[in-house]
């Protein structure tokens, strides 16, 4: 099985993420109308509140998952010498 360059793997990564927290974002904006349509303003807020929570806690473990990556290659190419 051909090596990947990591380069490449973090940049699909980097891709995947950036289309499933737009697709996160656009979801979110229809879950506001709904609540908002249903429940009123305030109700909607807190909703919008955690949904900014939410992609900030995505983020974070994004990172980390990358700083990880980034760690076990490097630790990887040590080990080949």
């Amino acid at each position: 099985m051909k090596e990947r360059n990591p380069k490449t793997t973090v940049f699909i990564l980097s891709t995947i993420a950036t289309i499933l927290s737009g697709a996160l974002g656009i979801g979110l904006i229809y879950l506001y109308k709904y609540i908002e349509s249903q429940t009123g303003p305030i109700s909607a807020i807190a909703w919008g509140i955690l949904a900014v929570i939410l992609c900030f806690l995505f983020a974070v473990f994004y990172m980390l998952g990358y700083k990880l990556y980034e760690k076990r290659s490097i630790h990887e190419n040590n080990l080949d010498g």
